[in-house]
């Protein structure tokens, strides 16, 4: 930035104080919310010193913007944040009114600095009726401010410079204001701008509102260049696509939208640019040397710009351009294309300049109308700054003075604060001293109107928003009203408590109809008086508590000398309140036949009597934390130890094989009256090391047809799944789609689901422990979980049931088949994701030393994108998860997903290609990660995959800078997440190029040549049968939106793929073209011999 332009710049901040204001006054403790427009007019403070711990007051202020914002803020209400650097992102999706926006302000203007870095925008705006104002914003790699899908925005005063995306943003909504912000070194990522208002809609609904709707004045707005990505802006103010080309969804956008008394200069783009828009006035605006960028290989290039746009006017603008940086470069365009005609544009009185006295430098593709001379035009004639380049203002020699119209409206200031003058105005963002003398014109004094509608409750003062009294009061000439005081109070009393806020407080007792009187000032000597009335409602008495009801509980069974532990919603399930209080169990007692405790998280356990066997007993006491309690009886039975073994199994099918029950084993009942949906399971102790290959179920006739199954870890991990269609009921097999290692000493759960219950079931079956040979069982063995979709873990135990849950397994056959030369396996995986917290394992054929493991998606049912994420990676297989960005890692569809485990180090493939793997850390930011010494001769094919779970919020890896010695990566993390980015774990497998399908294993790139749409990728050859796996990652990151690399379709020649963005904040998925990377390997074992550096390949 010129030195000498530092006045200008001082001007700018002055603005700050002539701009929009918002008043602000203490918290109103005790005071009753207002009815009429719900304005509260609250401050909150907020300081790097603070604590998110305190009340925000200017004493006690919170820590961060973003834990004010979600304190409960109301219409009218203000964030006051003090002088200091903010590392975080801020995310407003709450509401403002009519009656009053939520304003959050620096308190000193430019001095709170908000340094998001990559966890997203500085702000981001989801809500309506919000204030921006005052804030340095810098450093973070997408928007400074944007704002989508929001109406009546304010961005005031704000310093956004050195963000990623643009310095401003506004996309998908209305009238917005944009007013007194210098924005500077922004959109160095991809086609952003300093200043950016992209297809806008109607969507407040809003017919009737006449003037400008969205209006850009009194900013300035420099060396906006883009860097990466595709250069096609860096403009310094964009008016984008107001017809909605871009989107068919939506109409087109014709509400008027003023650009006014902005200077722009030097960036990447256009100076100020319209395209697609119509009904925009650019006005008063100064733009001098702009379209800097070279990589922008656009022909179009003015200063100002009009392009496949009508109706438009642009009236005392200065253009100066500088055709020297390249010869396309033009003062003005009026361009079109495809047969379009920029129909009704008005150009007058502006200037141009070239550096070169006559030439008109003006740009009228399409056939469209040229700036003339006789509209007041001043075409190839020097604008005589005082100082070009660092101080626009109007020299006094200057042909601009004087040499502007009013005929299409004018500001009141200019730039800097100086008065326009009716009649005499000069051209450009600035005014100097003009020799017009205007009469001002007589005042006509205001008129106030009666007011009603508010009311409070008796004996609680209302705070009244100066903005709703004034909403029905009216001035002919225009002039703003403020309330200047307030008086008549009839039974109570008023004060203004500041200009943003009445208090009126009703007398002691006192409920009925009361009121006061306002005056308005037009600020030129006119004043009126106007009537408030307000409704006291007398104070209600607060409702009468019903105690809650306890139920007797019955079925719990536990084995002699073995206590029992019951979780309190086994006891409170049946237990109601009317209130819908929630229930605490507060005491147990009256044990009989045993004692019973109760833990602080409400688990009761019962231990029976020293050698009982019978029926004991306790109660509990239940209380709904409103006075209320009631007292159950719980009944347990105590049954005997021992236990008549299960009759041995037949002989299975497969030779050596074992099962717990042979095929004339049968329930006691064959559909249990239960219909909710349950899985139901058998929980086991692997007494040898042994393959699980399949379940035997008995199940009932409402349970045939598609059958799941699930073996789990003790703990609740997933450790397998599969399905199968079972035709009849009675006894049937599913096998899993490969044997499941068990291992000696450890617990494991094997369950299927019953969606519709009536489910088979035998109680009093596993009333103490066995021993089976290969497996032992406990007591209480049988096991279930309710909920839909057979994803929950089944942990319950009912009345010793068995749910005829039976195993087929062959004891001591996991061996190591693995010879010397195997370093890695790949496969596939078909599963969902069930819930929260929800993992699934995958067990490797043969055991691998160390291996690193990257994962990829092959289809996308799902509506929502999705992640992959990975966990506990050792010798014998991982953990997986599908974490969708909008729900974490909640439910997810079916999907299919490929996997490729190699062991860490260098490994020559037997067609004499490379193949290395290793690990690392990385976590927001780019970090170098290299190859082994001439391990590769050219850029392989990188595959990355984040380990662990270290970030709450979804994450993905973005990889760049690819070549034969190494790569860099970094993580991304869901666009509305607000956080850092934490490090993970990361695994990577690089695969040197070439290859061919035909011979079962291949590695390539796309070019940069992928993007939002399906592309196709041929294969070398081809693959000999379906049983292939196909791994694939983006080698650049061009586009800095989060996405990943998905597979549309895959067939044994060709794949189709496409970049899919995510859409947690917003709904834009266009993305750059990337160059994808695909390795692909048939299903199975991988043979290698290690890599030493004097290889011949």
């Amino acid at each position: 930035m010129p030195e000498a332009f530092l006045r200008g710049v001082a001007n700018l901040v002055r603005g700050f104080d002539r701009l929009v204001s918002v008043a602000m006054s203490t918290h109103p403790n005790g005071q009753a919310n207002t009815q009429k427009g719900e304005s509260y007019m609250a401050t909150y403070y907020v300081s790097t010193t603070g604590s998110n711990a305190n009340d925000g007051s200017e004493s006690s202020p919170f820590a961060t913007i973003n834990h004010a914002v979600s304190s409960g803020l109301q219409p009218g209400d203000t964030v006051l944040v003090k002088p200091g650097t903010y590392r975080e992102s801020v995310y407003v999706n709450i509401d403002g009114s009519a009656a009053g926006d939520i304003t959050i302000r620096s308190e000193t203007p430019g001095a709170a600095s908000i340094q998001p870095g990559s966890s997203g925008n500085g702000f981001t705006i989801e809500g309506s009726y919000i204030t921006i104002d005052g804030f340095e914003i810098t450093g973070s790699a997408y928007h400074g401010i944007e704002a989508q899908n929001s109406h009546h925005i304010s961005m005031l005063n704000n310093i956004s410079h050195d963000n990623g995306a643009s310095g401003l943003s506004a996309i998908w909504g209305e009238f917005y204001l944009i007013e007194g912000n210098t924005t500077y070194g922004n959109a160095a990522s991809d086609w952003f701008s300093g200043i950016s208002v992209y297809e806008n809609r109607n969507i407040t609904g809003d017919t009737e509102t006449t003037g400008y709707r969205t209006i850009i004045r009194n900013n300035v707005s420099y060396d906006n260049v883009t860097e990466n990505g595709q250069h096609t802006d860096g403009n310094g103010i964009i008016i984008d696509d107001f017809q909605s080309t871009q989107n068919s969804a939506f109409p087109s956008y014709t509400y008027p939208t003023l650009v006014e008394n902005n200077l722009v200069y030097e960036n990447g783009g256009k100076g100020i640019q319209v395209i697609w828009s119509d009904n925009v006035t650019v006005r008063g605006n100064t733009a001098y040397h702009n379209n800097q960028d070279l990589q922008n290989t656009g022909t179009w290039r003015g200063e100002i710009s009009n392009s496949q746009s009508s109706n438009n006017t642009f009236v005392n603008n200065i253009a100066v351009v500088d055709p020297s940086v390249h010869p396309e470069n033009t003062a003005i365009d009026n361009n079109s294309y495809g047969g379009y005609t920029n129909d009704n544009v008005v150009w007058a009185n502006n200037l141009t300049y070239t550096g070169t006295a006559g030439e008109a430098s003006v740009k009228t593709d399409g056939g469209n109308a040229m700036p003339s001379a006789a509209d007041g035009n001043l075409l190839g004639v020097d604008p005589g700054f005082i100082d070009p380049g660092n101080d626009f203002r109007l020299s006094s020699g200057s042909v601009a003075i004087d040499a502007g119209t009013d005929d299409y409206g004018l500001a009141s200031v200019d730039l800097e604060g100086t008065a326009r003058v009716e009649g005499v105005v000069d051209i450009g963002a600035y005014e100097r001293d003009s020799s017009g003398t205007p009469t001002p014109p007589a005042n006509t004094a205001p008129e106030a109107t009666n007011d009603s509608g508010f009311s409070t409750t008796e004996d609680t003062a209302a705070t009244i928003a100066t903005a709703d009294l004034r909403a029905n009061d009216s001035d002919a000439d225009g002039d703003a009203l403020t309330v200047t005081s307030v008086s008549g109070a009839v039974n109570g009393t008023v004060s203004l408590a500041s200009a943003s806020s009445v208090v009126f407080t009703p007398d002691a007792g006192y409920s009925g109809m009361a009121s006061f009187d306002y005056t308005v000032s037009d600020g030129a000597g006119g004043t009126d008086t106007a009537t408030v009335s307000i409704e006291v409602t007398a104070a209600s008495a607060p409702p009468s508590n019903t105690a809650p009801v306890a139920t007797d509980d019955s079925g719990f069974a536990t084995s002699e000398d073995t206590a029992l532990s019951l979780k309190p919603s086994m006891l409170k399930d049946n237990d109601t309140d009317a209130d819908g209080d929630s229930l605490t169990i507060t005491n147990v007692s009256g044990a009989v036949n045993g004692t019973v405790s109760l833990a602080a998280d409400e688990t009761v356990v019962f231990t029976p009597d020293a050698g009982f066997t019978g029926m004991a007993r306790f109660d509990y006491t239940i209380s709904d934390g409103a006075g209320g309690t009631d007292t159950a009886q719980a009944e347990i039975q105590v049954s005997t130890a021992e236990v008549t073994p299960p009759a041995p199994p037949e002989d299975d099918e497969e030779a050596g094989s074992f099962s717990i029950w042979d095929s004339s084993a049968t329930p006691d009942i064959m559909a249990d009256s239960d219909t909710a949906a349950v899985t139901l399971g058998l929980r086991f102790t692997a007494d040898v090391d042994a393959a699980l290959e399949a379940l035997r179920l008995y199940v009932s006739e409402a349970n045939t047809g598609t059958q799941s199954i699930n073996l789990w870890s003790d703990s609740g991990t997933r450790l397998g799944q599969a399905t199968a269609e079972v035709t009849e009921s009675g006894w049937s097999t599913v096998s899993f789609d490969k044997p499941l290692q068990l291992e000696a000493g450890e617990d494991y759960i094997a369950s299927y689901y019953a969606p519709n219950g009536g489910y088979v079931v035998s109680e009093d079956y596993f009333d103490s422990a066995s021993d089976e040979g290969p497996i032992s069982l406990e007591a209480n063995s049988g096991v279930y979980s309710y909920g839909s979709g057979g994803s929950s873990f089944p942990d319950q135990s009912y009345a010793f049931s068995n749910y005829w849950v039976d195993v087929v397994l062959t004891p001591d056959t996991a061996t190591d088949v693995a010879g010397d030369n195997v370093i890695g396996e790949t496969g596939t995986v078909v599963a969902g994701q069930a819930g929260a917290g929800d993992w699934t394992s995958v067990t490797f054929d043969t055991p691998l030393e160390d291996p690193s493991v990257v994962m990829g998606g092959l289809t996308g049912n799902g509506a929502n994108p999705y992640t992959v994420r990975v966990r506990n990676v050792t010798d014998t297989g991982f953990e997986y998860q599908i974490d969708e960005y909008e729900y974490l890692d909640d439910w997810h569809t079916t999907e299919e997903i490929s996997w490729l485990a190699v062991e860490k180090g260098t490994h020559v493939l037997s067609d004499g290609r490379t193949i290395s793997a290793g690990d690392a850390s990385v976590g927001g930011s780019f970090a170098g990660i290299s190859f082994d010494d001439g391990a590769f001769d050219s850029a392989p094919v990188v595959l990355g995959q984040a380990v662990g779970e270290a970030n709450a919020m979804a994450v993905t890896d973005r990889l760049r800078s690819v070549s034969e010695t190494g790569f860099e990566a970094r993580l991304f993390q869901q666009e509305a997440a607000t956080g850092s980015i934490e490090a993970e774990g990361f695994d990577w497998i690089a695969v040197g190029q070439g290859g061919s399908a035909t011979d079962g294993a291949l590695a390539g790139t796309s070019g940069n040549m992928v993007d939002h749409r399906p592309t196709t990728v041929d294969f070398d050859g081809s693959f000999s049968g379906e049983d292939f796996v196909m791994v694939t990652d983006m080698q650049t990151t061009n586009g800095w939106d989060v996405a990943t690399l998905q597979t549309a379709s895959l067939d044994d020649e060709s794949m189709v793929l496409r970049v899919l963005e995510e859409t947690s904040r917003d709904g834009e998925v266009r993305h750059v073209d990337e160059d994808a990377g695909f390795v692909g390997f048939e299903t199975g074992l991988i043979e290698g011999t290690p890599f030493e550096s004097d290889t011949v390949l």
